[in-house]
């Protein structure tokens, strides 16, 4: 299973999309994109836009895999304002009494890596 995806259908879901054109591409570019913490929506826009520029993808063709990536789901909030509570999270101190949350960027690398390999 895609890391991140915690059921059979979102699977499916994911696996479908990450087969779209364009994809794996944008998969592939984003942990290098993601240079630091996307604290803030212009840092998260900053970051759209640097794997729009090395992939040429734009819409739905960039920020679909964007969001699977990063979240593990199909739909949901803006990235705009997600991406930066996931960042929050990872930042809370490892004895805040839950488990860790990865960082966007480690979501990133590990979704590339599984991408990859498949």
């Amino acid at each position: 299973m895609l890391p991140f995806i915690d059921s059979a259908d979102k699977a499916r879901e994911a696996a479908a999309r990450i087969n779209e054109a364009g994809a794996r591409d944008v998969i592939t570019a984003l942990p290098d994109a993601i240079d630091r913490p996307l604290v803030d929506r212009e840092s998260f826009r900053a970051m759209a836009n640097r794997v729009k520029e090395r992939t040429g993808m734009k819409g739905k063709a960039l920020f679909h895999p964007i969001r699977i990536a990063l979240t593990g789901e199909g739909g949901g909030p803006e990235l705009d304002l997600a991406v930066p509570a996931i960042e929050r999270g990872a930042a809370l101190p490892s004895n805040a009494g839950m488990a860790p949350i990865l960082s966007c960027r480690e979501r990133a690398i590990d979704f590339a890596a599984a991408v990859t390999r498949r």
